[in-house]
């Protein structure tokens, strides 16, 4: 939908589409830098520590619940009308407004004369054993674009499978082994490699007019600025949103129950005069 913007007539709605592009762009951006962190600091990464270095593995309890979390995402991301349906039927309830489901995730194999293009495709590809309307979601409308992610999924899948055929039948490769570029280190040492902060400074560039981060570094050298004795670094940021939303609506509520915390002093006889007034202005009522 976003790379088909270019066809819609109302400005803002193509400015939306553009700025959902930038932001989808970003969001990728990002996670394919949380991944490399994670790669390079849990994977590939030696341990700095001696707990690191002895670290097992997690219960199997642990791992089975995470395990279905995984299976849970891949499931709802290579079969999208398994989740589609559900948050259609949720919709529409709320919503009263009937046929959310067929226009989101129309009956491709009910209807091939509508959707001739999807049908084409394989639209009634595993129709009888998908519970739903099909595999083929339909953001907008059926002329405007469509996308299945299992027929995707299964493309990609075959042509991995005959990638790795061919690689099979050219014979087996021989193995080789090399020493991995350090910077002409000779010894390398987990003290050495990246940390955690190293991999973040990324999103520090990125964000810093938003977060508006400082550093402050001070050192004493010996002889500056080769040879240091100590270094101080300390970085700074401002949380936008818990600056400027949360904060005000806390800093409010705290006010509040400092003048309610009156009430709330602790003293017995207070608390009966309390009753005692609700005692009168209930007879008042009355």
């Amino acid at each position: 939908v976003l790379l088909q913007s270019h066809l819609l007539h109302d400005p803002a709605v193509r400015l939306a589409m553009a700025a959902a592009a930038a932001l989808l762009a970003l969001t990728f951006a990002l996670a394919v830098t949380a991944y490399i962190r994670i790669i390079g600091g849990v994977f590939l990464g030696a341990g700095r520590s001696r707990e690191a270095q002895h670290a097992l593995e997690v219960p199997f309890t642990m791992r089975v619940a995470t395990g279905l979390l995984a299976v849970t995402a891949i499931a709802l991301g290579l079969l999208p009308p398994l989740g589609i349906g559900a948050a259609a039927a949720a919709a529409q309830q709320v919503s009263g407004a009937p046929g959310v489901l067929d226009s989101v995730l129309p009956p491709v194999f009910l209807h091939p004369d509508r959707f001739a293009l999807p049908v084409k495709l394989g639209g009634t590809f595993l129709s009888q054993v998908i519970p739903a309307n099909g595999l083929i979601v339909v953001p907008t409308s059926a002329d405007f674009s469509s996308i299945a992610p299992t027929y995707i999924f299964i493309s990609m899948a075959v042509v991995i499978a005959i990638v790795a055929l061919l690689l099979r039948l050219g014979g087996p490769r021989p193995r080789q082994t090399r020493q991995v570029w350090a910077g002409a280190i000779p010894h390398w040492e987990p003290s050495m490699q990246y940390t955690a902060t190293g991999f973040t400074n990324p999103l520090r560039f990125i964000f810093g007019t938003v977060y508006r981060s400082t550093r402050h570094i001070e050192g004493d050298y010996q002889q500056a600025p080769f040879f240091a004795r100590t270094v101080r670094y300390q970085h700074t940021f401002i949380e936008p949103v818990e600056e400027y939303l949360y904060g005000p609506v806390v800093r409010a509520a705290q006010k509040v129950s400092r003048q309610l915390g009156i009430f709330q002093s602790g003293n017995v006889s207070l608390y009966l005069l309390y009753l005692f007034a609700v005692f009168v202005i209930a007879l008042f009522l009355r």
